[in-house]
Order: C-alpha cells, then sequence, then structure tokens
C-alpha cells in the first residue's frame, strides 16, 4: 500500500524540502530532474498541456490551487507547501518593486501608532493631524508624552468609566491624554487638603444651578486645581480622570449622558481621589464608574467613592425605609440646601427607585454648561 499525505497523495518524494527552494520553477525541475522526466512528461502526468506547464514554469502565469493539487500527487508534496513556494517568491519580487519599503513603512508606522490609540477618531477630533503617517506617528508621540511608540506611559491618572477592563484601554487613554493636553494655563500652588476637602463638602450646597456649574472651574483654579470639560471619546466609556501636569493637579470629565447629578458626582469622585492621595501612588487606574462602592474592583475606588456620596449628601439613610415621592425629594432637598438632581441620582444608584423613573424629567443637563468651560 502507498502511503498517504494530508492532502490523500502519494508521498513518493524525497530529498529537500519545498521550503528550501527559491522558486516555483526550481522545485519543479528539481522533481522532474530526480525522475528524468522532460516538461512533456509531466505535463502528460499531470494532465496539462505542455504550454501550460511552460507558462508555470517560465513565471508566466501563477499557480492556482487545482494545478497545486495536481503537483501534490505527482510529486508526493503537500499542495499547501507548493503553494507556499509561489507565495515566498511573490514577497521576493514584490519586495524588489519601487516604493513597496516605503508603503510598507508606512503601514508599520499606523499599524504602531493604532495599537495605542483610535487614530481615526482622533483625527476627525483634530487632536492628530490628517497627514502622512510619520508626522501622526510624531503627534502622537507628543500627544502620549512619551519618545518612542514602545515606552511606557509615563502619567499617573484615576479615572471613573462605566466598564470593567483591567486596563485602559486606547480610547481610554486617548481621553486622558487629550484632557493632559487641554491644560495649558499657570495655576497657583495647590491648597492645603482642608480646603479641597471644604469644597467637596461645598458642591452639593454651592452648585445648584447652571451659572454654579459654569463658574465651578474658577473656584477650582483658585485652589490651584485645574478644572475642564473634554468630549467623550466614542467607546472609552470614561466619565472623568485626575491626574498632575506639570505637578498641577488636573481634573477632567466627559460629561457622558449630560445629567447634572452624574457630572456634579463625576467631579466630587475626582476632588476626593485628589484629597486622598492617590496620585501619588503614581499608577494609571480606571474604575467602573459606578456611585456606590458594591461593584467597584479597586480599594481607591471604593474610597473615593465613598468619600464623594457623604460629600454630596452626608445624611442619605434618613430616607431609608420611607415612602419615595417627589414631595418627599423636594422636602429632603429644600432642608439641605441642594439640587433634586442629586437626590434622585442618589436614590437610583442606591436601587431605591427604578432607572427609569418618572423623576428622571427632573433632572437638567448641563452639556451646554460643559462646552462653555
Amino acid at each position: 500500500m502507498i502511503p498517504r499525505n494530508n492532502d490523500n497523495t502519494s508521498l513518493q518524494a524525497s530529498g529537500p524540502e519545498l521550503a528550501e527552494f527559491q522558486s516555483l520553477s526550481a522545485a519543479i525541475e528539481w522533481h522532474m530532474g530526480r525522475r528524468q522526466w522532460s516538461q512533456s512528461d509531466l505535463a502528460r502526468v499531470l494532465g496539462w498541456s505542455t504550454q501550460s506547464l511552460s507558462d508555470l514554469v517560465n513565471s508566466r502565469s501563477r499557480l492556482r490551487a487545482s494545478e497545486a493539487l495536481d503537483l501534490s500527487h505527482a510529486f508526493g508534496r503537500p499542495a499547501v507547501d507548493w503553494l507556499s513556494v509561489q507565495a515566498r517568491a511573490d514577497v521576493t519580487d514584490e519586495l524588489q518593486v519601487a516604493g513597496v519599503m516605503e508603503r510598507l513603512s508606512d503601514v508599520a508606522s499606523r499599524a504602531r501608532v493604532e495599537e495605542k490609540l483610535p487614530t481615526r477618531e482622533l483625527i476627525r477630533r483634530g487632536t492628530l493631524p490628517n497627514a502622512s503617517p510619520s508626522e501622526i506617528e510624531d503627534a502622537a508621540l507628543h500627544l502620549l508624552e512619551i519618545s518612542s511608540i514602545d515606552d511606557e506611559i509615563p502619567f499617573a491618572a484615576s479615572a471613573r468609566r462605566s466598564n470593567r477592563e483591567l486596563i485602559p484601554s486606547r480610547h481610554q487613554l486617548a481621553w486622558v491624554a487629550e484632557a493632559r493636553r487641554k491644560v495649558t494655563s499657570e495655576f497657583p500652588p495647590l491648597a492645603p487638603n482642608a480646603s479641597l476637602i471644604d469644597l467637596g463638602k461645598s458642591l452639593s450646597t454651592t452648585v445648584r444651578t447652571q451659572d454654579d456649574l459654569r463658574e465651578l472651574p474658577k473656584r477650582f483654579a483658585e485652589l490651584g486645581v485645574a478644572l475642564i470639560y473634554v468630549p467623550a471619546i466614542s467607546g472609552s466609556k470614561i466619565d472623568g480622570v485626575c491626574t498632575t501636569v506639570n505637578s498641577h493637579p488636573l481634573i477632567a470629565i466627559s460629561g457622558r449622558g449630560g445629567r447634572a447629578d452624574k457630572v456634579i458626582f463625576t467631579i466630587a469622585h475626582e476632588l476626593a481621589h485628589l484629597s486622598l492621595g492617590h496620585l501619588e501612588l503614581q499608577s494609571m487606574f480606571v474604575s467602573d464608574g459606578e456611585l456606590t462602592s458594591s461593584s467597584s474592583t479597586d480599594v481607591r475606588e471604593d474610597q473615593a467613592d465613598l468619600q464623594a456620596a457623604n460629600w454630596l449628601i452626608a445624611d442619605f439613610d434618613e430616607l431609608r425605609g420611607r415612602s419615595i415621592t417627589w414631595a418627599r425629594i423636594v422636602e429632603f432637598a429644600e432642608q439641605r440646601g441642594i439640587s433634586e438632581s442629586l437626590v434622585i441620582g442618589r436614590l437610583q444608584k442606591e436601587g431605591m427607585i427604578p432607572w427609569n423613573s418618572q423623576f428622571n424629567k427632573r433632572i437638567p443637563s448641563v452639556m451646554e454648561t460643559l462646552m462653555s468651560w
């Protein structure tokens, strides 16, 4: 019985592997010579015309899969090996074409940048130039504050997000880098931590209207903290970040969803990170974006969530065990001098009212105000 290979062909051949041949014609001629066949003999064995075989041997035609199968049955090597000889020769020939190396360099450059950043989105936003691959890569290095695309990201950051990947995605990294680049103003030295805590405690009572929110960056700046708005990047699912730029603290928010309560909580959460000294840990981490600590995957997020929640509504437990009506929400908010939005948001996060509650209509959008920062 004749042994068979994976193509169900006879293993008649011995000698060099096909991978050792630099061209298809050399491989065919070696196997013909071993058998003392002429091209006419091989054409008859294959059932081809002599002209078809001559065209293949002299590189006037390309090897098709059906022809590779014929060669495998005639000479015993698997069909895929015959096709790989053709492919290697094609690649060698292509590398000799004028301009190919420049094209491949561009492909490699685009791949390096795309692995780190969502290039198309950043070009659309004007963050990266719509230019040559090398110019885009240079701009990406500048954006990421590195000298080589393989360098480690040099900045620490704590960010809120709504998914649970273990490391920041390239969309999240791009948004944080955009936020850092946006800081151009000089700020006074960072105020004492007690002042940061006082600011956090006052957020719920001093930011009740759109005008209050519009003035908030100035209040942060007076304490040496940059507070900015950076539009969300599609796919990033990131709400805010706390980092440092040139030794100055930066808090940036994306305003995803535009809900007043979510924006205020995110600001409080990032300020809590700063007051708790989390940026001193010199690592970039991203939280799961929840307003309570029940689903957090990082103890620092638990701490920042608890701090922010207590700053905004210190005595929330008074609402537990009581029926929730609009009148009750208004009464609770008025007694504490805070907005109803914060109460509604907290009730939803605590599971005391549904997310699709009719009270959602009472929560204003603050996107227009954020865009004025």
